[in-house]
């Protein structure tokens, strides 16, 4: 297992694996700041050509959003959403919100932030994760939109 030299208040979980999944152009962003700001801990660019390197422990690991689908067999503790599933249309939402629930099984969650879009003729998100996933915290609402816990 890969050990990290964390200096005080680098990271909480230094043998942790986190995907940032996102738009290219605003993973090189992550990239950038992640790379500066914890210079200690690996950073990959996912590599197509070689999805089994998935299931190691790498620190961050980059994955642009059309590549999500190579990541079904992945377990995850957590899969964070915020701000992105009201910009979807309802398939795409349910998509993503689908192979996170794969993704999760019986033991993890999935954390969601996302507007309720519907007076710009856009979705609730909320209301399409609920069609797939149980609630099981909820967080009073914010400007942003509501905070959500869900399980399997």
């Amino acid at each position: 297992q890969r050990k990290t030299s964390c200096p005080a208040g680098e990271c909480a979980f230094p043998d942790a694996s986190i995907y940032l999944c996102d738009l290219p152009e605003f993973l090189s962003s992550a990239a950038i700041y992640l790379a500066l700001s914890m210079p200690n801990t690996p950073h990959d660019i996912f590599d197509a050509s070689d999805p089994a390197s998935l299931q190691e422990n790498r620190g961050f690991v980059f994955l642009p959003n059309y590549a999500y689908k190579e990541l079904a067999s992945t377990r995850f503790d957590l899969v964070i959403n915020t701000l992105s599933f009201s910009e979807m249309s309802k398939d795409q939402v349910r998509s993503y919100v689908e192979q996170a629930q794969s993704m999760i099984g019986d033991n993890g969650f999935l954390f969601e932030q996302n507007q309720d879009n519907r007076h710009i003729g856009g979705i609730d998100a909320e209301e399409t994760v609920a069609e797939v996933m149980k609630k099981r915290i909820f967080c009073e609402k914010r400007i942003q939109g509501v905070a959500n816990v869900w399980i399997n």
